[in-house]
């Protein structure tokens, strides 16, 4: 029997529809999208924020474009057990200057490659081989005049208190990172501070400000070394200004008659550092 043209184009399509069902993709990009973890603001995370320096002259649009297009897509999942961010300093001491944010999964995880201040592993220095390109005279030395763990201002933070419930992927384009630095008051202890901080401010105020995720850090290398650091991520930079507002100080979140933020006082000198505003390029 003949087939007709539009009987054969029917029965492919209908072949087609029946071999190609869309349901083990949906699955596979349902089960991708609900593993995600924010495992980088964890407890027991470590982050590294560096500093790019620009050359005298050197072109600030030229340089970004460089970092966003080429450099951070190279350096994107290249480690494994970490990940890298492009920060832009928004307020503080480092605005002009251009950020190197990275997160590992926890100590093993640097200690890998870092088990040592400014002394890389052999496993670290081949993976950095790979993008050696990405560091010539044509490339970031045409922009920067130190590299990144040379400017004078890396510090290495471990997470130490935060919320067991981390509701959304935070580190992610646009976010608003805000550092405040602290020195515990003299006579104070160190381990009693920490356990306050783990039992009692971080169930009541990692998560208490909408839009907010909050945790305090513990300077281990770098500059500013043993010193604590409250980071809030905020989702943008609206939220940021929203709570922190140019010209203001903010201090009403520590100030208030809150018994968790008037202990916080008692443990800490909140005179302290100048804070640093980073938004994430990508």
């Amino acid at each position: 029997m003949k087939i007709s043209p539009l009987l054969w184009l029917w029965l492919l399509v209908i072949a087609g529809t029946s071999c190609n069902t869309e349901a083990p993709a949906s699955d596979q990009t349902l089960e991708k999208e609900t593993t995600v973890s924010d495992f980088f603001l964890e407890k027991g995370a470590l982050l590294g924020v560096h500093f790019g320096i620009h050359k005298p002259n050197a072109s600030i649009r030229a340089s970004r474009n460089f970092l966003r297009y080429s450099f951070f897509p190279n350096w994107k999942g290249l480690v494994p057990g970490s990940e890298a961010f492009y920060l832009r300093p928004d307020r503080g001491n480092h605005l002009g200057d251009e950020g190197f944010l990275w997160v590992f999964q926890n100590q093993e995880a640097r200690d890998v490659y870092f088990p040592e201040k400014d002394f890389p592993s052999e496993a670290f220095e081949e993976i950095r081989s790979s993008v050696d390109w990405l560091y010539a005279d044509s490339t970031f030395f045409r922009y920067f005049q130190f590299g990144w763990n040379t400017s004078g201002f890396s510090a290495d933070y471990e997470v130490i208190a935060i919320s067991d419930s981390i509701r959304q992927e935070w580190l992610s384009k646009d976010a608003m990172l805000v550092f405040k630095h602290y020195a515990l008051k003299d006579g104070q202890d160190s381990l009693a501070f920490e356990q306050f901080l783990s039992s009692e401010w971080a169930p009541a105020k990692s998560n208490s400000l909408p839009g907010v995720q909050s945790a305090f850090l513990k300077v281990g290398r770098g500059y500013r070394s043993g010193q604590y650091a409250l980071l809030q991520v905020f989702e943008n930079i609206m939220a940021r200004n929203q709570i922190l507002p140019y010209g203001g100080t903010g201090e009403e979140q520590v100030n208030g008659l809150d018994p968790i933020d008037t202990k916080l006082r008692d443990f800490l000198d909140l005179s302290a550092e100048d804070e640093g505003h980073y938004e994430i390029i990508y």
